[in-house]
């Protein structure tokens, strides 16, 4: 079975749930009646069998990563029912400044705008009251916020009026470390039991700017310096590292510039690193046999790169991909990635 979770996500036909956030498939709910059905329906869900699960089957075989299965109890306590939402994740504003090239419209408002797809949504304070509604958040004990960008919402802030005793919550916001949060952000972190800052960064320099473009990598660096001197006593941080075709050959690069700065933090904050495969066209598991075999001839059988890499085919919707993408930002993916511009 699934364990205690929940995600909403805010869409354009309303706010969706699924149980977890790598489950392949997602459900409208508008009352508890609504959740109830639909908790029944997922509770003797075979997590093993059921293709649904396939994403966190896949993170489990190629051992990149725990995946949520092993991780989602982790935030329930012994006395929790099947059914308690002792852990949330809420994605129901989709303000961004980031076009990161593994998202789209569907999670940011850059996407939207880029493509002239305006996102078309109620409002953030509607959702967070029917979330109230749908489950008892008295008995949430993890609360991961995502994006969009956190840092342009006030969402962190806006949740403490629903939960009675906040200082029994640990609190998790990923970021693109672009924005820095506002002082009130930063006071509202103190009323919870911990907050965690969870950081996605693809890579450095100039392939961080075009994988999470139109963000700068100097800001983003900048900001992080700076929160691992000012935050609060309960706040951690973590960096997640998307793993793509784009940057798998990278890896290297990227992990070398982790373990100097961040993996000996003379704060010792704690800034630990996760690498997390992506899914779709960019996934890194349906790279061509030309890039598999440069990143072999690179790493060996070495995690989390070549292990990651199990199907190979012709790759030319990716580069027909890329190429939009550079068309309509005026960017060249073959003179960022020049070393493996051949092979994808």
């Amino acid at each position: 079975m699934l364990s205690a979770g929940y995600k909403f996500i805010a869409t354009k036909q309303g706010l969706t749930v699924r149980p977890c956030c790598v489950y392949n498939g997602e459900q409208v709910v508008q009352t508890r009646e609504d959740i109830v059905q639909w908790r029944k329906s997922v509770n003797d869900l075979d997590s093993y069998q059921n293709p649904q699960c396939n994403n966190c089957n896949y993170i489990e075989q190629s051992q990149v990563k725990n995946s949520r299965r092993q991780l989602s109890f982790r935030y329930v306590p012994d006395q929790a029912e099947v059914g308690d939402p002792a852990w949330l994740e809420i994605q129901t504003d989709l303000t961004c400044n980031g076009g990161c090239i593994m998202c789209g419209p569907e999670f940011s408002s850059y996407w939207a705008q880029e493509l002239r797809q305006p996102i078309k949504i109620s409002s953030r304070e509607n959702y967070l009251t029917l979330i109230n509604e749908l489950v008892d958040l008295q008995k949430t004990h993890h609360i991961v916020l995502l994006g969009g960008e956190p840092f342009l919402s006030d969402t962190d802030q806006r949740l403490l009026q629903y939960i009675k005793d906040p200082s029994r919550v640990s609190l998790q916001i990923t970021t693109n470390g672009s924005i820095w949060p506002k002082p009130e952000q930063i006071a509202s972190w103190q009323h919870y039991k911990s907050v965690l800052l969870n950081y996605s960064i693809d890579g450095i320099g100039q392939r961080f700017e075009y994988l999470r473009y139109p963000l700068k990598w100097r800001q983003v660096e900048q900001n992080m310096i700076r929160m691992d001197v000012e935050a609060g006593s309960n706040v951690t941080c973590k960096i997640n590292h998307t793993l793509t075709a784009l940057n798998l050959y990278y890896y290297e690069e990227f992990f070398q510039w982790y373990q100097q700065r961040w993996a000996q933090d003379v704060n010792h904050r704690g800034w630990a690193l996760t690498t997390t495969p992506a899914d779709g066209i960019l996934s890194p598991r349906t790279i061509s046999a030309a890039l598999k075999q440069l990143v072999q001839d690179r790493y060996g059988q070495r995690k989390p790169t070549t292990a990651i890499a199990h199907v190979v085919r012709n790759r030319a919707d990716l580069r027909a991909y890329l190429q939009e993408i550079d068309r309509r930002r005026g960017l060249n993916w073959q003179q960022t990635f020049s070393e493996i511009a051949q092979a994808i």
